[in-house]
């Protein structure tokens, strides 16, 4: 069974990700302790990448 940093890892991977940029690694902690957030940040900075990239606590 795959572990949460490994399947983010495999998905990084694929995209040619080598890391997480200090914004989203913030954005990972924040949606790891919260069921709701808000990230306001300019635009290219990976928002959505950081959702779409941090394991669900709940599974």
């Amino acid at each position: 069974m795959s572990t949460p940093q490994k399947n983010q890892a495999e998905i990084l991977s694929k995209l040619g990700i080598a890391q997480l940029n200090p914004m989203q690694l913030e954005a990972q902690k924040a949606i790891g302790s919260s069921n709701e957030i808000i990230l306001l940040s300019p635009t290219g900075t990976g928002k959505t990448l950081a959702f779409f990239t941090t394991p669900d606590p709940r599974a």
